[in-house]
């Protein structure tokens, strides 16, 4: 090239354009969560405004240097051509539900079936005290049900799938056929699949949690009782992963029975019985 000659990005080779947004993308996790969410991941971006409801004060206060919208919004064909690897590199963080329905219902379809990792955080809808109230209940199972089924139906190449549900469900039961595990299961049909992580909390593996079992001399230290409830949440949560990946109900749940035998199934009473569950 002469001196002095500019060199126009678009008249760069194709495949030279490809490695450059391949490395651009590399690596990156966006959050779609509020302003008030507790986010993990603190070198994530966050998009914390509605997709679908552009404003031009929001525009202005974009910080470029860091945004990943610099260089799709370069020029039209940029932007076809940069929008794959954006998706397909990206990880997808969401913390809401409706976080989640307002990108799949925005998003083109082209680009969706891009995405191949998908993260949710999720907290599940407690069992309200007076019987007025159980119509939000209802009005949130659903909606998380019909999130996951439009996440099925949109991500077709999903790959890797992350999962963390914090369960306020009383009773709290670990049982396959419990309505809050029935939408997690919708996620076997994916066929592309190659890497699942399913993390299940509830106030009694939290911290202190122990204390909430009902008191049995039998039952040991409070040492113990901490370690089996975080075990009992983690071996489930195994259970609903290996569901996924297309497992039959009595294997998935071997490792999970295997565990409990002997001195340790009055713990697990309390999650499967329901006479005595929590």
């Amino acid at each position: 090239m002469k001196k002095g000659k500019r060199c126009c990005f678009l008249e760069i080779p194709s495949e030279i354009r490809n490695q450059i947004y391949d490395e651009v993308f590399t690596k990156t996790t966006i959050i779609m969560a509020p302003k008030n969410a507790n986010v993990r991941d603190s070198t994530a971006l966050t998009c914390d405004r509605k997709l679908g409801r552009y404003r031009r004060v929001h525009g202005l206060a974009t910080h470029w240097p860091r945004s990943l919208s610099a260089i799709i919004l370069t020029c039209h064909q940029i932007c076809d051509e940069a929008s794959y690897y954006l998706y397909r590199n990206s990880v997808f963080s969401f913390y809401t539900i409706r976080r989640l329905t307002n990108f799949v219902q925005v998003i083109q379809l082209r680009n969706l079936a891009s995405i191949i990792q998908l993260h949710l955080d999720q907290s599940s809808y407690g069992e309200p005290r007076a019987m007025k109230d159980r119509l939000w209940k209802m009005r949130h199972d659903n909606a998380w049900r019909s999130a996951c089924e439009m996440v099925v139906a949109s991500l077709l190449r999903l790959e890797v799938l992350e999962l963390r549900l914090f369960l306020s469900e009383t009773p709290l039961r670990f049982d396959l056929k419990q309505p809050w595990v029935a939408p997690l299961l919708r996620f076997a049909s994916l066929q592309n699949l190659k890497s699942v992580k399913v993390e299940l909390t509830s106030q009694f593996s939290l911290k202190g949690g122990h204390h909430l079992l009902p008191y049995r001399r039998s039952t040991g230290s409070n040492e113990l009782k901490a370690h089996i409830c975080a075990k009992l949440h983690h071996e489930f949560a195994e259970v609903i992963k290996r569901k996924i990946f297309g497992w039959n109900d009595a294997c998935a749940l071997e490792a999970y029975d295997a565990v409990f035998e002997g001195s340790l199934v009055w713990f697990r009473c309390w999650f499967n019985d329901p006479a005595s569950a929590w």
